[in-house]
C-alpha cells in the first residue's frame, strides 16, 4: 500500500511525503520518505520536487520494522 502527500507552496517551503507498507520476509515494514520542495511555478500555481530527489540534504528516508515499533510503544506505557 502506498500513500503520497504533496504540500507545495509559493515560498518554496513545501514538502512531499510518501508512506509505504510492505513485507520483508514475514515481517511487515513501514517506509517513510520526505523531500523538500525545489521550485514554484506562479503561473500554474504548482510546486516541483523532482530536482531534490537525489540531494542528500533535501530528502530523508526511514524504514521501520512494525514489530519493533509495537515493542517500543508497549515499553513506554
Amino acid at each position: 500500500m502506498n500513500v503520497a502527500i504533496y504540500k507545495p507552496n509559493s515560498k518554496n517551503a513545501g514538502c512531499a511525503f510518501s508512506f509505504r507498507v510492505s513485507t520483508q520476509g514475514k515481517q511487515p515494514v513501514f517506509y517513510v520518505n520526505a523531500i523538500q520542495q525545489y521550485s514554484w511555478d506562479d503561473k500554474k500555481k504548482t510546486g516541483s520536487f523532482i530536482k531534490n530527489k537525489d540531494a542528500e540534504d533535501k530528502n530523508v528516508s526511514f524504514k521501520f520494522i512494525i514489530i519493533r515499533i509495537i515493542f517500543f510503544f508497549y515499553q513506554k506505557s
